[in-house]
């Protein structure tokens, strides 16, 4: 029978359409290490401490002003015996974590690797886990970091400050304070996590329907296709797949357009399902290959497309 291909046209704000990805590009044969976890962490922390701050001085009248019987501090500013607020970035100190100096210590000391990674269940058969009750939860800022601690021993459950459910780059506001007897360690009252922010409702669009005669008036757009479906015996096409193929390839290049005015599209989304499975050989899908790539070709002469294959490209 015959196949059905998918066509979405979106339209976009702007002609000159470019990679956004083009920046996290790593060359063949690069060896950079400007871009670290550190800085990923202390981006979000500046990102997100602005709406931690505003939620603080809402829920507890956290304050940054002098004098304030709540203030903000950072790590550094911290006094003993003085409850504050503070903000920053959990770490999670995982003993049972591989670790490769870890690993080179104990061969340079004439031992083996071993693994010490221990089993979730009596069976040893599951997964292993790399985390304990024992593990130590820190938070940290630009500066420095500080152990954490609970006020008591129900504040884990009210706060969702358990150890085995937090993980390392959470941003986060706590509220507690530094104790002159037991230095070194922040003791929590409560904490405050980002909350997701207010969705914005779906609106119906206004566009009229998309038709050959205003379709050239919507400005650049953007093209999705999926559903391309070459198969064959020996990469053949039957010929009623061949002709949607260049009655698809005619309407995107505007050659079957009214009036003669070039279409908008300036970018193709392939979004996958060009070669169809069903009783394809390793021999015949070189040959099917071969043809998505000519009529990509064909199409990159007027804009760009992009493939973004699924379970088959």
């Amino acid at each position: 029978g015959p196949y059905l291909t998918r066509c979405m046209i979106m339209t976009v704000s702007a002609v000159n359409i470019f990679h956004k990805s083009d920046r996290f590009r790593i060359d063949l044969g690069s060896c950079r290490f400007t871009s670290q976890f550190a800085d990923i962490y202390n981006c979000r922390l500046l990102t997100a401490r602005p709406a931690l701050e505003v939620s603080a001085c809402k829920r507890w009248g956290a304050s940054k002003s002098a004098g304030a019987s709540l203030p903000l501090r950072s790590l550094a500013d911290i006094q003993t015996n003085e409850e504050c607020v503070i903000i920053g970035t959990l770490y999670k100190e995982m003993g049972l974590k591989p670790s490769v100096i870890r690993q080179l210590a104990e061969l340079e000391q004439g031992g083996s690797i071993k693994s010490s990674a221990v089993p979730l269940f009596a069976d040893g058969l599951s997964k292993p886990r790399l985390t304990t009750t024992e593990d130590q939860i820190f938070l940290e800022d630009e500066v420095q970091r500080i152990a954490l601690s609970a006020a008591d021993s129900d504040f884990f459950e009210d706060c969702r400050l358990i150890a085995a459910q937090l993980v390392t780059g959470v941003v986060v506001a706590l509220r507690g304070q530094e104790f002159e007897a037991n230095q070194g360690i922040f003791t929590v009252s409560d904490a405050l996590f980002l909350e997701p922010g207010p969705e914005h409702p779906i609106t119906t669009s206004s566009a009229a329907d998309l038709t050959y005669a205003n379709f050239s008036a919507l400005g650049p757009c953007v093209a999705f296709v999926s559903g391309l479906g070459f198969v064959g015996t020996g990469g053949d096409v039957s010929e009623s797949h061949s002709m949607a193929l260049c009655l698809l390839g005619d309407w995107l290049r505007g050659n079957i357009m009214i009036g003669g005015t070039f279409p908008p599209v300036v970018k193709l989304m392939i979004l996958g399902d060009s070669i169809r499975p069903l009783g394809v050989t390793e021999g015949e899908t070189v040959g099917l290959i071969q043809q998505v790539c000519a009529i990509r070709y064909s199409l990159c002469l007027f804009f760009t497309p992009c493939v973004c294959p699924p379970n088959f490209c």
